[in-house]
């Protein structure tokens, strides 16, 4: 009891907050001090800090019980929703029908709505048009300061902040990007394509494609994108394996730390298929867990 002091009376608030609705809890996401959480009839749960409108009930006040994220006008809530992702003080979330809404701070165009201002309710993503809306979306990431959503062909959409080249563009810079783009492959010629997962980290990326093989792209400080340099990569570049002479192969799962500054943060992990756990990065606290604090570039 001593370990988990929070444990037991943070279940029991929301469990019986969902119960009250009649609802169960299939899927949790946490960002920076605020959590998210969607219950079997697709509607969104949040709480914690929302300094930048990242709970979406319209308010700016924090939340130590779970409410309901609302739409546009407070009057409806907000449904329909099969995955939701924290990042950095804003909230995605990918609807059943393929659409992608955000809401929170959006100083760096994270929300993906075409302009910087932040949102209290959900806003629906544009496309890159910023006509249109984006669409044919199966999954998406929020990172620190940053956006990811693959779509149904396999390929990879970004938006927000580009300090590191985080968005996959092949260049980087301290301009907003508020609408989506699609991110390239390793030539700067084509689009990733092939994508079966993605993960938006503190400033990098990383992408899982359907080989087994894991792209990153961003910033490097901490070697974070896994190719024994420390330096920033504009464009996806493969991970490479632990003796750098080929890449890290066989990966079912891939993770990230999203929050957090470029220099401060930035650490990943990868499941391959026999069952092991490869890590890299960052870890002046061991978060590699291979006994040690050396940061590791793999």
């Amino acid at each position: 009891m001593r370990i988990f002091p929070h444990r037991f009376p943070f279940a029991v608030a929301l469990f019986l907050t969902a119960v009250l609705w009649g609802e169960e809890i299939v899927s949790v996401s946490a960002g920076m001090e605020f959590s998210l959480a969607i219950t079997d009839e697709g509607r969104v749960f949040a709480w914690g800090s929302n300094s930048c409108g990242q709970l979406g009930d319209g308010t700016f006040d924090d939340h130590h019980l779970p409410q309901l994220v609302r739409l546009s006008g407070g009057e409806a809530y907000f449904d329909g929703v099969v995955m939701v992702s924290a990042g950095g003080e804003f909230a995605l979330a990918l609807k059943s029908d393929g659409t992608v809404w955000a809401w929170g701070r959006n100083d760096y165009g994270q929300l993906g709505t075409g302009d910087t201002t932040a949102r209290t309710f959900p806003a629906q993503v544009r496309d890159s048009s910023g006509s249109g809306y984006l669409s044919g979306i199966v999954a998406i990431s929020a990172g620190a300061n940053h956006s990811l959503a693959l779509d149904s062909s396999g390929t990879v959409w970004a938006w927000g902040a580009n300090w590191e080249g985080g968005l996959g563009i092949g260049s980087a810079d301290h301009n907003p990007h508020p609408l989506p783009v699609r991110v390239k492959d390793s030539t700067g010629a084509g689009v990733l394509s092939a994508v079966a997962q993605i993960v938006a980290g503190a400033s990098f990326s990383l992408a899982l494609d359907s080989a087994g093989f894991v792209w990153a792209w961003g910033s490097n400080y901490n070697g974070q994108l896994g190719n024994h340099t420390i330096l920033p990569q504009y464009l996806p570049r493969r991970v490479t394996d632990s003796l750098g002479t080929g890449a890290l192969s066989d990966v079912m799962l891939i993770g990230a730390c999203g929050v957090g500054t470029y220099y401060l943060s930035g650490h990943a992990l990868a499941v391959a298929a026999d069952g092991t756990v490869w890590g890299w990065g960052r870890n002046l606290y061991g978060q590699l867990g291979d006994g040690t604090t050396d940061q590791r570039e793999l």
